[in-house]
């Protein structure tokens, strides 16, 4: 069985991000990816988005991370965890930086 979880505090997603998830921090999300590993999860998911429409921000938040640095944080804090993006907007990304972005 494999095991991932989405990192708390990278979006704010009505339908399932916790009250509590406003509050993490950065350092925070590096010793969850971190413990994380120690139990044996297999894949920290990273969402992105970077333009939310004024009629979604009540339904979709305010904001997401960007998944590339997210990613680049959770890789760096880890050894074995595979750090997925759930989604790449591929025409708002910087073409030279994109290709070398952690896998």
């Amino acid at each position: 069985m494999k095991l991932a979880f989405s990192m708390p505090h990278l979006m704010r997603l009505k339908a399932t991000a916790q009250p509590w998830e406003a509050a993490v921090t950065g350092a925070e999300q590096t010793r969850l990816a971190r413990c994380a590993e120690d139990l044996g999860y297999d894949m920290i998911a990273v969402p992105e988005h970077f333009v939310i429409p004024n009629s979604h921000v009540d339904l979709s938040g305010p904001h997401y991370f960007h998944a590339a640095s997210a990613q680049g944080s959770f890789a760096g804090a880890t050894e074995r965890t595979t750090i997925n993006t759930c989604l790449a907007t591929l025409p708002l990304q910087n073409p030279i930086v994109t290709p070398n972005a952690p896998s």
